[in-house]
């Protein structure tokens, strides 16, 4: 079951220059604004502070710039908006005391202050109402689809997402979660004009720019039908019992003993293994050979992968090196800003802190469903920045 620690994401991860610009009215809104009350660089400096995720002074700046422009609305939506970001109860008290019109900005408001609270459910509900108030108001659309998808409802978000693509607004988070989504799905070609069309107005984007090529490698990598069935067809040739084929009482008692039961058995050995044996000679060694020459085998074949096998499991893990700073290691992971697909991953392998990610190897990741070297490189790079790392393997 996900931990409510896991199903939360910080406010401060989560909220970007998309959100700002839209509970201030648009792009169009933001530059009138910088016309009309930035003469001394205050919204300047509020809406700066915002984008370096400075909560706290984004706050201070747009409530000083309130109280002398009271008649502006959208301030005061910048206002809530960075406040609810690190203080609950005084955006609790904004909210209550605000005249806000739009009832979908009220709505989107409670449901940002339902997460920072923890009430994932009651968060959704108002989501739900502020959509069916605005149903192309994006930051709404992007956290209600994005809590849908971690709750497991793919197809609804995806729904969700597209529906909302119709506006032709570019919104970055959004259309990366999309591709992750439609890769998912197998759809990679969506996948690719999800990332392509943030790479058409952010040349560059890093995310994007990843999530493009781990795409067209998945779509060029993409195993057909007629290769699955092909493996199908050669493991059920490996387990037809050696009792189906007309050997000599010799060879067929010397297999026995050697606990030989299948022909996936059977490759296993070489020639030197079966000669070793008492009573199996040249004879019986001719007998075996041209049965499995017939089915396109032969003998050793099967014993690279099993030598392989055994050298996995002898595997020991180096000891993992622990920084001293242990508030490092207590750091949530909700705290994190991490795709959707690793986040669903981390929750699945019980991942809460950093110091539970670095007990972790790659091959522990590369097992979670969905998860490639593109998302196991994401999760690399966020622990190089706190000096952290994966445990290594020998």
């Amino acid at each position: 079951m996900m931990s409510k620690e896991m199903e939360l994401l910080c406010l401060q991860d989560m909220l970007g220059k998309g959100d700002l610009d839209w509970i201030l009215g648009g792009e169009q809104s933001v530059n009138a604004l910088r016309e009309d009350i930035d003469e001394d660089g205050q919204f300047s400096e509020a809406y700066n502070a915002f984008l370096e995720k400075k909560y706290k002074e984004a706050a201070h700046a747009f409530e000083q710039l309130f109280s002398k422009y009271s008649e502006e609305k959208a301030v005061e939506h910048a206002l809530i908006l960075s406040t609810l970001a690190y203080d609950i109860e005084k955006a609790e008290k904004l909210i209550e005391q605000s005249s806000i019109e739009k009832k979908a900005v009220v709505f989107h408001f409670k449901g940002l202050l339902a997460e920072k609270k923890g009430n994932l459910a009651e968060a959704v509900d108002f989501y739900q109402q502020a959509l069916a108030e605005n149903e192309n108001f994006f930051p709404t659309i992007f956290r209600l689809a994005y809590y849908i998808n971690l709750k497991g409802d793919d197809d609804l978000a995806v729904k969700i997402y597209e529906k909302a693509l119709r506006s032709n607004v570019l919104y970055t988070h959004f259309l990366i979660n999309l591709g992750l989504l439609y890769e998912d799905n197998g759809q990679f070609y969506r996948a690719m004009e999800c990332y392509r069309k943030i790479l058409q107005k952010f040349p560059g984007d890093p995310r994007a720019t990843l999530y493009y090529k781990d795409a067209e490698a998945s779509l060029n990598m993409y195993v057909d039908e007629d290769k699955a069935r092909e493996q199908d067809k050669q493991n059920q040739i490996l387990g037809t019992p050696i009792t189906d084929f007309e050997l000599s009482v010799r060879s067929k008692n010397c297999l026995n003993k050697m606990k030989i039961k299948t022909l996936g058995d059977l490759i296993k050995k070489t020639e030197s293994e079966l000669l070793s044996y008492k009573n199996f000679g040249e004879t019986s060694l001719a007998e075996i050979k041209d049965i499995l020459n017939k089915k396109g085998l032969k003998l050793g074949m099967g014993r690279e992968e099993e030598e392989a096998l055994k050298k996995r499991e002898k595997k020991s893990s180096k000891p993992v090196k622990v920084p001293d700073n242990k508030e490092i290691l207590d750091i949530p992971i909700a705290n994190i800003e991490f795709a959707i697909r690793i986040r669903k991953c981390l929750i699945a392998l019980d991942i809460k802190t950093l110091g539970d990610l670095i007990q972790k190897s790659e091959r522990d990741f590369l097992g979670c469903k969905n998860f490639g070297n593109t998302s196991l490189t994401e999760i690399k790079q966020k622990l190089t920045e706190y000096g952290l790392s994966l445990r290594e393997e020998e």
